[in-house]
């Protein structure tokens, strides 16, 4: 996805740093800043094959999810797929967005939606070989990659915020997977 840098407002691209998080990079100038990211883990009594393979096939998330009410392939390419995908919000309104999803590797999958206000969410699953079962990793951030001078004023009005819903977030749907991956039948 491409967004506006903060410095000059030249298009970005998210980009994964050495560290696994993630930096805006521009495009242009080359400047970037880094997303932070929050992270639960979670010990799963399944094999990792059969935790991964739920992540990875975007038809079951409706099976893991119940606030997922469809999900429907847009474009495919070797390791990306754009997904248009429907919600029902806790409000009961209906939101739609689309989906990149990155598989990785065996053990990473990385997905990226547009929220509203231009916000953008990253977000990246992990799959571990943990004994008998798996170990889960689900990490989000949210950032809004065009800011400028007046949003780096407003951070750090909003982070306690942002992070405290993204932390709910996070609990809530790795509780979720974790049931769904013990219980699923394909």
């Amino acid at each position: 996805m491409k967004f506006r840098c903060i410095l000059l407002y030249h298009p970005t691209e998210a980009k994964p740093n050495q560290s696994g998080g993630f930096d805006a990079v521009c495009t242009r100038c080359g400047s970037k800043f880094a997303i932070p990211l929050l992270q639960k883990s979670v010990e799963i009594d399944a094999p990792k094959e059969k935790v991964y393979t739920q992540g990875v096939d975007y038809r079951q998330w409706p099976k893991l999810n119940p606030e997922v009410l469809s999900v429907e392939l847009i474009a495919e390419s070797v390791n990306e797929q754009h997904i248009a995908a429907v919600f029902r919000r806790k409000n009961g309104k209906l939101w739609k967005t689309t989906i990149t999803h990155r598989v990785v590797s065996s053990e990473r999958i990385e997905e990226e939606q547009p929220l509203r206000w231009n916000a953008n969410v990253l977000l990246v699953e992990t799959y571990e070989r943990s004994g008998e079962g798996t170990r889960f990793t689900l990490a989000l951030g949210v950032y809004h990659p065009h800011l400028g001078v007046v949003g780096r004023h407003l951070i750090p009005v909003l982070r306690p915020r942002v992070e405290r819903a993204i932390r709910k977030a996070l609990e809530s749907n790795v509780e979720r997977r974790k049931r769904a991956a013990e219980t699923f039948q394909p």
